[in-house]
């Protein structure tokens, strides 16, 4: 690998005077997985922010010796308000015994210690990050001062002035850097329509000043439930819609393979407690944890009563229900997955055919990761004939039309899936069962979306009580 580059963050607005150290982690693991993929001489590109902590310093220094040019630098397209920069490092030189120390270094990420005593690192080297720091700090007080001013003083004569300015901005960007648009032939976004349906599953969301958000992440018990309430009332009232015309029972572009040459098993870390999701609105999904935590405070089970089972199948209709009361309650996301999947199989094996069913609902199935998403894929390509979801609740999955190779295709992967977990740790698990570009392709996806966000707030709504 010649050229590795990371931009990776983490959402800051609740706590913006310690974003620096809440990346940390972050950015001394991209480092890490860098220098680890890199080939000498190649070159590494990594976004950070301020560079005031003992982190940023030890991170910059750890990139000093291990490439023969380090620069710090703010594109013309960044932000001129805030502290993103940055660091360019070229010529990777890959000394010697590097690798040992990457693997202590990515085993003590959470590690709030320096990496190096400050009295090791070289006078010259810590005057020049103090003199960039201070640099970039002084560019980023003015364009902030400058905002302030003219937020208080409200002047359209200024105001068409800048954006004059920024017309002629845009224009000489498109000239010197040539930009062109490219032949429909030479898109890499395969079946995504770039026009209408254009997909920010992470909008800004936030609402209110800092400190009225620092108060609501206070509060508790029935002050706690009414803020939650209000905000998904909020949420339910400017739920997007993505691609409304789609649908789940969509194909794919391309040739239809084989159930056999399609199933693509990729293995990695156990997903104990899930916090995001590419499948749903992000806004949506964190809610959903945020309202997950309060419930268990208040939805709180008498020791002696007995709990309800998460999975219930009615076979009058044969319809295999998920309790929501008891996914809140779930101690391992991955054993969920895992036992949602054994459950699908023996319910779907044992499908009275013979009594004209060959049909299986489910309900308040929320797939929100690669695994489930795929499960769901693979169901309706090549277990079922379809796949169907109604709109309001209850929120049903319906496949239909059981195929004369469903069954044994279900098999197949259960047996792929078997002979995976019995190779792996227990820290690692099957984590995806098909290629995860099927999984974004055509209108499936946009589907999906819409789908995940409606269950996400009947979850919500079911939590909260009335």
């Amino acid at each position: 690998v010649n050229l590795v580059t990371a931009d990776g963050s983490i959402d800051c607005l609740d706590v913006p005077e310690s974003q620096e150290e809440h990346v940390a982690p972050l950015h001394l693991a991209e480092a890490v997985t860098a220098l680890k993929m890199l080939t000498q001489g190649g070159s590494f590109i990594l976004k950070m922010f301020t560079m005031f902590e003992h982190t940023s310093v030890d991170l910059l220094y750890l990139l000093y010796v291990c490439f023969d040019e380090l620069n710090v630098f703010k594109p013309c397209t960044s932000k001129p308000g805030n502290s993103e920069v940055y660091v360019i490092a070229k010529g990777y030189r890959r000394p010697d015994g590097i690798d040992a120390y990457l693997d202590r270094m990515f085993a003590n990420l959470s590690s709030t210690k320096a990496m190096f005593d400050l009295a090791t690192l070289p006078e010259d080297f810590v005057e020049q990050v103090h003199r960039c720091a201070y640099m970039f700090l002084c560019f980023q007080q003015d364009v902030i001062e400058h905002n302030i001013h003219y937020y208080r003083k409200v002047d359209s004569e200024e105001e068409q002035k800048l954006e004059w300015v920024k017309s002629q901005m845009c224009r000489k960007f498109f000239d010197v850097y040539r930009i062109k648009p490219i032949r429909p032939s030479e898109a890499i976004l395969n079946g995504v329509d770039i026009v209408n349906g254009s997909v920010n599953i992470n909008p800004r969301d936030h609402t209110g000043t800092y400190n009225e958000r620092s108060t609501n992440s206070s509060l508790s018990g029935d002050l706690k439930r009414k803020q939650l309430r209000d905000k998904l009332k909020n949420l339910t009232l400017n739920k997007p819609r993505f691609n409304p015309r789609s649908k789940l029972n969509d194909r794919p572009f391309g040739p239809r393979k084989p159930c056999h040459e399609l199933i693509s098993l990729s293995c990695g870390k156990t997903i104990e407690t899930l916090y995001s999701s590419k499948f749903a609105t992000l806004s949506y999904v964190k809610f959903l944890s945020e309202v997950i935590d309060a419930a268990s405070t208040w939805n709180v089970l008498p020791k002696d009563e007995p709990r309800p089972p998460l999975f219930t199948l009615t076979r009058a209709t044969y319809t295999l229900k998920i309790d929501i009361q008891m996914y809140a309650a779930l101690t391992s996301y991955n054993l969920y997955e895992k036992e949602l999947f054994r459950v699908l199989l023996k319910s779907i094996t044992e499908l009275p055919l013979q009594e004209g069913i060959d049909h299986l609902i489910v309900e308040n199935w929320l797939p929100l990761t690669q695994f489930s998403v795929g499960l769901v894929f693979f169901l309706k390509t090549y277990v079922f004939d379809g796949v169907e979801c109604t709109s309001e609740p209850p929120i049903l999955l319906k496949f239909y039309g059981l195929k004369t190779d469903g069954i044994a295709s279900l098999q197949h992967l259960n047996e792929g899936l078997q002979s995976e977990d019995s190779r792996e740790s227990p820290a690692k698990t099957v984590l995806g069962i098909v290629p995860i570009r099927l999984l974004f392709d055509g209108g499936f996806y946009y589907a999906l979306l819409n789908y995940n966000n409606r269950l996400c707030l009947q979850y919500c709504s079911e939590l909260l009580g009335k």
